[in-house]
């Protein structure tokens, strides 16, 4: 028998704050987060947690849904999942250093 999944976290204020910061892939003006489903405890069909999202703009948010096309791997060889993680941490460090 499988562990059932663990419930997903939301945040709302925790959204906004991620959505302040610039993209991680460009440094532009960050828009809605992307949730990293590979960085998430949570069920496979189900969005992960609020706290397993990343800052990106518009044009990079497309990119990494598309999957494919020069852009995708543009953004992928300058970060990779160790960046990604530890912009995650330091987020995190970050909100819970401003007591919010």
């Amino acid at each position: 028998m499988f562990p059932k999944p663990r419930k997903a976290y939301r945040n709302r204020k925790y959204l906004e704050f991620v959505a302040s910061k610039p993209c991680i892939y460009c440094l532009a003006q960050s828009g809605p987060p992307h949730h990293v489903r590979w960085a998430s405890p949570c069920g496979g069909n189900q969005r992960p947690s609020d706290t397993c999202t990343i800052p990106i703009c518009h044009d990079c948010h497309g990119a990494v849904h598309s999957m494919s096309g020069e852009r995708f791997r543009e953004i992928t060889k300058r970060v990779g999942r160790e960046q990604i993680l530890l912009a995650m941490l330091d987020q995190a460090d970050e909100w819970i250093g401003g007591e919010r």
